[in-house]
């Protein structure tokens, strides 16, 4: 039996055994369900309210061994049991990091640590990356990451080892691999879905290899029909409708049934190619951020194609800015070009066309905040910084004496840091009434 047919063999989700991906056998993973799944919100489920009101504190902090000039923080993303962040470098790596237990507590003293775990590293520039949806360390078949690259397959890892488990790959006419732009699972992790040219590939997680299906955004080249562009971003409606949004390059968002493949609303005109797409935690609205744009755009998909509001926050640049929202629903935070983290309070929608200043602003770093994201199950905070930079040499100067100059006047603050957030604990329940009341 070759290496791939083993693979394969291993991956059968027809088997009893455990899904290296899901981490659950077939039948396990069909009993899941949306009343299984409301239940356990009910009786066990609480949120962490956060009061934009109060201090918010660091925790804790990579050291300076990555502040070279080329080797800065492009995103970062905590995993959904809330226990590791993954880290999307320059060097063509995606970095697993893991604070200490410490760092979780309520407790402002204590020995706080972040340390690196492992490292994935890709042949080419690493376009994407993000966690399994149902990953639990309690659990190690869950662990894993998606990584694409240009040119080359997606890549399953193991976030324990560091190890490839899988690959999924597109070849083009000329029999060459194509590297997915826009990548996601969908919520149950059971299969992935990568963004190309006209085109959103699906993949069988259990199944490496080939797709299993394609979406067709539009019909032909030439055709001024369906969405046209490079799929850049994309994301999953968390109300379990398969509602699918796609972002593209050639600045238009769609929406997508994701059962039939058909397109259900698309909206353009924007003001630069889209380099995120995200729903709110209800589904009802959906944000977006573009490349050299000032603002994250809100959309209302009861009433879709109307943008109800715009937050600011400085990034004219090419580099992509994400932005994350927390497990209530209720606060926005994006970092700026500028090196701050901002906070909005999404909590009630502005009208239509209003530009909306942060809440809170916090300065976070010493230079553009690339990446923040919000931990599902700890009140902490993630932010990553850097960006890329050049060298202006004169040449009658010495090199190595314009070398040490370079390097004090550039700024360079390539780091992942980690900020502890005020609130306090809500049950599911008690959170629904409140919000109700209001």
């Amino acid at each position: 039996m070759d290496e791939s047919n083993e693979a394969i063999q291993v991956l059968d989700p027809d088997s009893q055994n455990v899904d290296p991906a899901l981490g659950t056998t077939a039948e396990e993973s069909a009993a899941f369900d949306h009343q299984t799944v409301d239940q356990v919100m009910t009786q066990q489920y609480s949120m962490y309210c956060i009061d934009l009101s109060g201090d918010i504190e660091k925790r804790v902090s990579t050291n300076s061994i990555y502040n070279d000039q080329d080797q800065f923080f492009k995103s970062c993303k905590w995993s959904p049991d809330g226990t590791s962040v993954l880290a999307n470098l320059n060097d063509n790596r995606v970095r697993v990091f893991q604070p200490s237990t410490e760092t979780f507590s309520e407790l402002q003293d204590g020995d706080h640590q972040i340390m690196e775990t492992i490292q994935a590293k890709e042949a080419e520039s690493i376009y994407e990356c993000c966690w399994f949806p149902l990953m639990n360390i309690q659990e190690p078949a869950s662990c894993c990451f998606l990584t694409s690259s240009r040119d080359h397959p997606v890549h399953l890892w193991d976030s324990n080892t560091g190890e490839l488990r899988a690959s999924y790959s597109v070849i083009d006419h000329r029999e060459r691999f194509m590297g997915a732009i826009g990548l996601t699972f969908n919520l149950d992790g059971s299969n992935i879905y990568c963004g190309y040219e006209n085109m959103i590939q699906v993949f069988d997680t259990s199944r490496p290899g080939q797709a299993i299906h394609k979406i067709t955004t539009t019909k032909t080249r030439k055709s001024r029909n369906g969405q046209k562009g490079i799929i850049s971003s994309l994301a999953f409606s968390p109300d379990y409708s398969g509602l699918l949004a796609a972002g593209t390059y050639n600045r238009n968002i769609g929406l997508y049934d994701s059962a039939t493949g058909q397109l259900c609303s698309a909206f353009g005109g924007l003001d630069g190619g889209v380099t995120q797409v995200k729903f709110s935690p209800s589904g009802t609205y959906l944000f977006s951020a573009n490349r050299q744009d000032n603002k994250i755009t809100c959309w209302d998909i009861r009433n879709t194609g109307d943008a109800l509001c715009h937050y600011t926050r400085p990034g004219y640049t090419n580099q992509r800015l994400s932005f994350d929202i927390d497990g209530t629903g209720q606060v926005l935070a994006s970092g700026d070009s500028d090196g701050n983290i901002r906070l909005f309070d999404i909590s009630v929608m502005k009208d239509e066309g209003d530009k909306v200043e942060p809440t809170k602003l916090l300065r976070g770093h010493d230079d553009l905040v690339s990446s923040v994201s919000f931990n599902q199950v700890y009140p902490l905070l993630a932010s990553c910084s850097g960006q890329r930079k050049f060298s202006m040499k004169n040449d009658e100067s010495d090199d190595d004496e314009m070398d040490g100059d370079d390097q004090d006047q550039l700024n360079i603050d390539n780091s992942l840091k980690l900020w502890h957030l005020p609130g306090s604990w809500m049950t599911y329940e008690s959170q629904q009434m409140e919000m109700e009341t209001a």
